[in-house]
């Protein structure tokens, strides 16, 4: 869990939009590679995404972290 909140970090340091092989190659060397489909399906490897839930909350970066 520590490796991935440093790598969400690192990634919203960075704010950039990662290519998928680069993306996977970050997370292969992170121990969390699993996470690879997640990434793409909440923001299409962007760090500077954000959504607005119904409930008026904000869901962040790559992954979508609320």
């Amino acid at each position: 869990m520590r490796s991935l909140l440093v790598l969400l970090f690192l990634a919203a340091a960075n704010a950039k939009i990662f290519e998928r092989c680069e993306w996977a190659c970050t997370l292969r060397a992170n121990g969390i590679d699993g996470y690879y489909g997640v990434s793409l399906w909440e923001s299409n490897y962007n760090t500077m995404a954000q959504n607005t839930n119904n409930d008026g909350s904000t869901d962040i970066g790559i992954f979508q972290i609320n």
